[in-house]
């Protein structure tokens, strides 16, 4: 009797271990991930006057995969010279944004906070296999003429898709300068890096 009782102890003991083990690998952060959105790409503006507040919207986030998307982190990526947040949320809007279109409304509008359904980014989710997703909206002040520049190079987004954890980086870069001092953006572009 013993022999049985300590067998099955064995028993029960690797699979609490294995089961343990698997619980860790799936919480752990992966790279990637059902997670698709614009990358590798430009964009300068210089529309708005200096000191003025915009809302940097290009980021479009959707969902490539058959779970749906939570959104738990939105890291701000700024360049060099820095683009000057004014607040450390991200807003979003849904799939609502699009009235009888396939593409997206704005790039960079005037004004912060942004106005209509915008919701926090971070608790956002991405419904399976949904090509429209999130339009992520960064709120940015416009550099002084004396400031001259400032750059956003991206956002780095943590997500859970599935009952997994994911981390993706997207490198939409954004350099913003004063209504009428685009030859400073120009200029900064054209150095050599």
């Amino acid at each position: 009797m013993k022999r049985r009782t300590v067998a099955v102890v064995l028993v029960v003991g690797v699979l609490a271990v294995a089961v343990a083990g698997a619980a860790v690998l799936s919480q752990r952060q992966r790279t990637g991930g059902p997670l698709a959105g614009g990358d590798e790409a430009m964009i300068v503006v210089d529309a708005f006057e200096a000191g003025s507040l915009v809302t940097y919207g290009l980021q479009n986030l959707t969902n490539s995969g058959h779970d749906e998307i939570t959104v738990r982190d939105v890291k701000v990526l700024v360049g060099s010279p820095p683009v000057v947040l004014i607040d450390d949320d991200v807003m979003a809007y849904g799939p609502s944004r699009l009235v009888g279109s396939d593409s997206n409304l704005f790039d960079v509008r005037a004004g912060w906070p942004p106005g209509g359904d915008a919701v926090p980014a971070i608790g956002a989710t991405i419904a399976p296999n949904d090509r429209i997703g999130l339009e992520l909206l960064i709120g940015v002040r416009v550099p002084s003429v004396d400031e001259g520049i400032g750059t956003l190079e991206g956002v780095t987004v943590r997500y859970t898709a599935g009952g997994r954890e994911f981390v993706r980086t997207f490198h939409l870069t954004m350099t913003i300068c004063p209504r009428g001092h685009v030859a400073k953006c120009d200029s900064f572009l054209a150095a050599p890096r």
